[in-house]
C-alpha cells in the first residue's frame, strides 16, 4: 500500500488530479511577502522558518492538505502535525518554497490528534529543537505559522484563553488549512498542535464557526514516542 500512496503523491508533483487544483486563488498576489528578513522576536523567526505544507491522500484517493513544522529530536528529523492531516496514509508530501520531499508517517495518535512524519532533512527549513512548554499561563502570547484559508505561509499571533481538559484554547485566527500548525510559546517552546476551530451556534441555533477560538492539542504522546 505504501508504494501506491507514493505513486499518487508523485503524480501530485507532476500535475494535480483532475478534481483538484495545484494553485490557490491567492497565488501570485502575496509572493513578495514571503521574503521576510526581520522578525519582532526569535519565536516568530523560529515558527516561520520551520513551517511546511503537507499533502496526503486518504483511503479514497482524495487529497488532504494541512500544515506542520520541521522539528529535530537528537539526531532525527521529523515533521510534527495533526493526525487528521496524515492518518489515512503511510506517507506524506512535504513542501516549502520549491523543496518537495516525501516522508514516512511513523506515529499517529488519532485520539489526541497528533502525528509525526519521518524525513531525512530539509534544505529550505530550519528545524525547531524539541522542547515542550510546561508552564503556559492564561493570557500568555502564542504564535504559529501555517497555511490557513488557502493562503501562502502566514504567521499568526494570539493568546492562551483557557483550557478544556488537556487541550489549550487559544484566542487567535484559526481556519481550515491551519490544522497541524505547531504552536510556540513566547519562549519558542512547543505548546501543541492546532487541531480545530471552535464551532458554536447563532441566535437561531445554526452552527457557526468561531474563527478566533482555536483548539490546540498537547504533544505528550509524541514526546513519549520520541523517548522510546
Amino acid at each position: 500500500m505504501g508504494v501506491i500512496y507514493r505513486l499518487i503523491l508523485m503524480f501530485c508533483l507532476i500535475g494535480c488530479a483532475s478534481n483538484y487544483s495545484c494553485s490557490s486563488e491567492h497565488d501570485g498576489k502575496i509572493g513578495a511577502h514571503q521574503r521576510v528578513s526581520f522578525f519582532a522576536s526569535d519565536s516568530k523567526a523560529k515558527s516561520r522558518n520551520a513551517a511546511v505544507e503537507i499533502t496526503s491522500v486518504d483511503s479514497e484517493g482524495s487529497q488532504i492538505k494541512g500544515s506542520g513544522a520541521y522539528i529535530k529530536y537528537k539526531g532525527s528529523h521529523y515533521i510534527l502535525t495533526a493526525a487528521h492531516v496524515v492518518s489515512s496514509a503511510p506517507v506524506a508530501m512535504i513542501e516549502n518554497n520549491g523543496e518537495t520531499i516525501i516522508g514516512d508517517v511513523v506515529f499517529v495518535d488519532e485520539l489526541n490528534d497528533v502525528a509525526l512524519v519521518s524525513i531525512k532533512g530539509m534544505v529550505t527549513r530550519t528545524p525547531i529543537m524539541w522542547s515542550v512548554e510546561k508552564d503556559n499561563k492564561i493570557g500568555e502570547q502564542i504564535i504559529y505559522s501555517g497555511y490557513p484559508n488557502a493562503y501562502k505561509l502566514l504567521t499568526i499571533e494570539g493568546k492562551v484563553a483557557g483550557y478544556d481538559g488537556e487541550k489549550t484554547i487559544i484566542h487567535s485566527y484559526v481556519w481550515k488549512g491551519a490544522s497541524g500548525s505547531v504552536v510556540l510559546s513566547k519562549r519558542g517552546k512547543i505548546v501543541g498542535v492546532v487541531s480545530a476551530v471552535d464551532v458554536g451556534a447563532d441566535v437561531l441555533g445554526y452552527p457557526t464557526i468561531i474563527e478566533d477560538v482555536g483548539l490546540v492539542v498537547p504533544v505528550d504522546t509524541i514526546e513519549e514516542f520520541l523517548q522510546r
